[in-house]
């Protein structure tokens, strides 16, 4: 049985002279990815990515990945197979999604023709393919991933992904995860991660002070203890029905405006929305 927090992988390998291209899907989450890759660093690729299955020229050695080789596929012309990629997602031309070697073109297209046969013909929902750098991230072989127990531990124990996982979908748990085995070394996608990361926080911030003025009130508390058990999405609609008619509205503006403008703008749309609410 497949794990749900991990990600399913179809890996598809094609080698274009000297150039070895390696992309990968993911049907469940629509992943669509691709790269070059040199031949020494084919191991360390294997290992982060730990596909389902691999699509691979015969005599192309996948070491202890080999019992994961599929059927061998026939590779199409890098021309042709850019042009089949491209029109499987509307484009005339593999370019308008990014800069693909001939090897990253024709394994796009051997994992698309495998995933067609597989799914009756039809392609499921996937993402454009993108072009990744694999310099950007921390290559690791398969003996440092083990001894640092990133995804997956030797002896049972827990590894770093189950201490630090607190995701609530299994979609969050496959992010993390990849997240986890690929860690960045461009102090560009280090400081757009930290930005995210902050920005969350801020969300869960201003979460926070919505619950604190609803309790403010005996109805507001109670509303809480009712809504609680449902998704965060309800919270919102919580919010339109209870302050929409509440005279508080008015007086809530003048505490809250001091406040940073992160914080306060959910409080505000909610005690504002309607016309009662602001008399």
């Amino acid at each position: 049985l497949l794990e749900a927090q991990r990600p399913n992988l179809l890996l598809a390998l094609a080698q274009v002279g000297r150039g070895l291209g390696a992309a990968w899907l993911d049907v469940s989450t629509g992943l669509f990815e691709t790269a070059s890759v040199d031949p020494v660093g084919l191991p360390a690729l294997l290992a982060r990515l730990e596909p389902s299955e691999i699509l691979a020229p015969a005599g192309l050695p996948l070491l202890d990945h080999e019992p994961r080789r599929g059927p061998a596929p026939a590779p199409a012309a890098p021309l042709a197979a850019a042009r089949r990629v491209a029109e499987a997602f509307g484009a005339t031309s593999l370019d308008a999604f990014g800069t693909f070697s001939d090897a990253e073109a024709v394994a796009a297209a051997l994992a698309l023709d495998y995933v067609r046969l597989t799914q009756a013909g039809q392609l499921p929902r996937l993402s454009r393919p993108a072009p990744t750098g694999l310099d950007c991230a921390m290559q690791m072989d398969a003996a440092t991933r083990s001894s640092l127990e990133l995804t997956r531990a030797r002896d049972g124990s827990p590894t770093l992904l189950e201490a630090v996982r607190e995701t609530l979908t299994a979609g969050g748990g496959r992010l993390l995860a990849a997240w986890l085995s690929a860690p960045l070394l461009d102090p560009a996608a280090i400081a757009h991660a930290v930005s995210a990361a902050a920005a969350a926080a801020g969300a869960t911030a201003a979460s926070a002070l919505s619950f604190f003025f609803l309790e403010a009130s005996p109805a507001g508390a109670t509303l809480i203890s009712v809504i609680s058990p449902f998704p965060k999405g309800s919270l919102a609609l919580a919010f339109f029905f209870f302050f929409g008619a509440s005279s508080t509205g008015g007086v809530l503006p003048s505490v809250i405006s001091p406040l940073p403008k992160g914080s306060s703008a959910l409080v505000f749309f909610f005690f504002l929305l309607l016309p009662t609410a602001g008399s």
